[in-house]
């Protein structure tokens, strides 16, 4: 089926179409993608941000309350010691303040020379060093005993005489409203003195690497409502103060103003696209190998088209040349058959001679329609011997010089290669250099002007055919070598052919090991340029 020129538009259309929003949305995708790793980029920052903050607050915390605590140690029991008729001693963070665990005011009292020991049993974990004749704080919290004297001295536990050990209330109290005082201590510390950049850095790093962030960042401290940055590079400054990333220090302060940590990735953006190579590069390659196939599949219905126009005008060229030779052979018969020729011996052999040589015309057509076929297919042996180049072009310059002196024309040889001899077969470089003369002649205006010359070079000999014709157009120049092209299109028969001539030259040419190239400008000629190795068997 040949398809007509609406009909492949048609489908180029279709296609274009189909392919266009095939882009357009894997284009939406490849947004989508990046916009999904931009916020989840974000959300991890943030995650491990709110890291810093916690990680903060915690080292705070825990300053205050090591300083509630004063100097700690462990313990698991601990013996207060009290001498007779003397105060018994309280701990080193409240003066006459004694904190046991509740459990403990049934304790065991023991006589012993002038002293009475008062043992507390197992008192819950201590965080103090403790001493003897020491008590410290009960770290679950307990009553408060307030030791205010013994009085008499005695002999005996049991005996009412003993000064009596008095308990007193408030203790909770009095440890809360030391907190309160060393929270507002601590906030009172100058905000240079509590920001630690190293240690800033080092939780900054190993909250991002928990994020699963592996990026370079810089951070910087934005305290109060001014632009000035504590601790930043100077040269980030405007990148950390227009920054997204940021989250507030120590947001219990009560009394300090607001404290902000700021990040800034430099390389972030190019940290999200690595993210999304791989789908860009699937992305990438399957559009490629889909528009390569567009292509491919265009070509492929150009190219058929163009072949079948050039197959029409091949069949509408072959039909003319052998029309002619036909009607030729078909008047000469009729002419023999007529009653007065027959009897005229010398006009029945001219007849005859017009009937052979139009048969013999037709018959080399033929011959070369089928020739060409079996190059085509490879369905060729060369008959390969060492040959004479300027005898075969001189051969071939006296068969074609009265047709070029017939149009009042002139062809010229220039022959200086010194070493004309190749490995080739004589009849097809006889064809190659006949087609090439035959052509300069046929595409040039009247009174045509031919030069063939050779010359040695390059391991071989170069044979170069100008002419003063036609010249080629750009858009046609690359397609005379295809079998059928014939530079007048249509059915114009000024210059007769089959175009084939320069798709057999081109063929055999490399069917030798050679090269040919052709030049040619619009209204100034052409020039057919050949490359043959040389024979080097004889040497």
């Amino acid at each position: 089926m040949r398809l007509s020129g609406k009909t492949i538009g048609l489908i180029i259309t279709l296609i274009t179409i189909s392919l266009t929003g095939l882009v357009i949305f894997q284009a939406s995708l490849l947004k989508s993608s990046i916009r999904l790793k931009e916020q989840a980029f974000n959300e991890n920052v943030a995650r491990a941000l709110g890291m810093v903050t916690e990680g903060m607050e915690t080292r705070h915390a825990l300053q205050i309350v090591i300083g509630l605590s004063g100097t700690a140690d462990n313990g698991d029991s601990v013996t207060v010691t009290a001498g007779i008729g003397g105060s018994m001693l309280c701990d080193s963070l409240e003066p006459h303040m004694l904190m046991i665990a509740r459990d403990t005011l049934h304790a065991k009292y023991i006589k012993s020379d002038d002293s009475i020991y008062c043992d507390l049993r197992t008192i819950d974990r201590f965080d103090t060093l403790v001493t003897t004749d020491t008590v410290m704080t009960d770290s679950n919290g307990g009553r408060f005993l307030r030791v205010m004297h013994i009085k008499e001295s005695t002999d005996s536990i049991d005996k009412a005489s003993a000064g009596p050990i008095v308990a007193g209330q408030g203790g909770r109290i009095d440890l809360l409203e030391r907190a309160i005082n060393r929270i507002y201590q601590s906030e009172t510390v100058p905000i240079e003195e509590r920001l630690d950049s190293t240690l800033i850095d080092s939780l900054i790093g190993s909250a991002l690497a928990e994020s699963g962030i592996a990026l370079d960042y810089l951070f910087g401290i934005k305290y109060g409502n001014t632009d000035s940055l504590l601790i930043a590079a100077s040269e980030y400054r405007d990148q950390l103060l227009e920054s997204d990333f940021r989250v507030r220090l120590f947001p219990y302060d009560v009394f300090n103003p607001v404290t902000e940590l700021l990040l800034f990735f430099p390389d972030r953006k190019l940290f999200i696209w690595q993210q999304v190579i791989p789908i860009l590069a699937t992305i990438t390659l399957l559009m490629g190998i889909i528009i390569f196939c567009f292509i491919y599949t265009i070509r492929i219905i150009l190219a058929q088209k163009r072949g079948a126009a050039l197959m029409t005008d091949f069949v509408n060229n072959m039909t003319h040349e052998f029309k002619t030779p036909i009607s030729t052979i078909s008047l000469a018969a009729e002419a023999i058959m007529r009653a007065d020729i027959v009897s005229e011996k010398e006009k029945v052999d001219n007849f005859s001679r017009m009937i052979l040589d139009e048969n013999n015309r037709m018959r080399r057509q033929t011959d070369k329609i089928l020739q060409m076929a079996a190059l085509e297919e490879g369905d060729f042996r060369l008959k390969l011997d060492r040959i004479d180049v300027h005898e075969i072009i001189t051969d071939a310059v006296a068969h074609i010089t009265l047709q070029v002196e017939s149009r009042d024309g002139r062809i010229t040889s220039e022959l200086k290669a010194e070493d004309p001899f190749i490995s080739g077969d004589r009849v097809h470089i006889s064809g190659i250099i006949y087609n090439l003369l035959d052509n300069a002649n046929k595409y040039s205006p009247d009174h045509p002007e031919i030069l063939i010359s050779t010359i040695n070079a390059d391991g071989g000999i170069y044979i170069r055919i100008i002419d003063n014709g036609l010249g080629i157009k750009d858009e046609d120049l690359k397609l005379v070598f295809n079998k059928y092209y014939r530079v007048s299109t249509g059915n114009i028969h000024d210059v007769k052919g089959f175009g084939l001539g320069l798709s057999y030259v081109k063929l055999m040419v490399e069917a030798h090991r050679g090269k040919i190239t052709l030049k040619s400008q619009y209204g100034q000629g052409t020039r057919v340029e050949i490359f043959f190795p040389l024979d080097k068997g004889a040497e």
